[in-house]
This record gives C-alpha cells, sequence and structure tokens, in this order.
C-alpha cells in the first residue's frame, strides 16, 4: 500500500485485493499514519478488485478512530461491486464516498482545511 500526502490529504492507495491476507498490514499502516495525527484519510480503492470482511474492519476501525479524534475518513475509487459490498452491508449512508480521487481532494481537502 502506498502512502502520500496531496495538499494536507493522508492518500492510501488500496491494493489489488483487501482481504484477510493483507488487511494487518493495512491496519498497521493506517495506524501508523493515525498516530501522527493525519486527517483527512482518504482510502482510494481505483486499483481494488476484491474486499473482504477483514478490509472492511479495517475501513471501520480507521472511521471510528477518525471520528473520536474529530479527523475525517473518505473512500474514492470504488468499483461498482465494492460498493454494492458496502451497500449490502448497510455502510454506504455512514462513510464519505466520492467517486475519483480529484473529486474527493476538491471534497475533503476544502473542509479539511
Amino acid at each position: 500500500m502506498l502512502i502520500k500526502v496531496v495538499d494536507g490529504v493522508t492518500i492510501a492507495q488500496m491494493l489489488r485485493r483487501v482481504d484477510s491476507s493483507n488487511a494487518a498490514n493495512i491496519d498497521a499502516v493506517l495506524n501508523l499514519e493515525l498516530e501522527k495525527g493525519a486527517s483527512p484519510i482518504l482510502l482510494d480503492f481505483t486499483h481494488t478488485e476484491f474486499l473482504s470482511s477483514a478490509g472492511i474492519r479495517v475501513i471501520l476501525k480507521a472511521r471510528k478512530y477518525l471520528a473520536a479524534h474529530g479527523g475525517q475518513l473518505a473512500l474514492c475509487g470504488l468499483a461498482p461491486i465494492l460498493m454494492d459490498i458496502l451497500d449490502l452491508t448497510g455502510l454506504v449512508p455512514l462513510l464519505d464516498l466520492y467517486k475519483d480521487r480529484d473529486t474527493a481532494l476538491a471534497a475533503i481537502g476544502a473542509s479539511g482545511s
């Protein structure tokens, strides 16, 4: 997973698959960013083809931490199948979702400033 900061937004480029084989590592990397005070955080799923319950747990854990600390988590670039997964789990209303990185950066970069 690649992490970079653009205009004050920490962007995590998610892997092709986010599942039990890598969720702990993704969680550890995000925790390091959270401990550094990173916010807002944008999870970019542009290249992600699969999201398991372990991946959903990572998202929810980061969201919970940021909400408790006045931060913001957003997701972008979700393929229709990933949107279906989030919809079926009832998470869509709880998450800040954006079509692509540019749209997300415009929205959360402005609100995070």
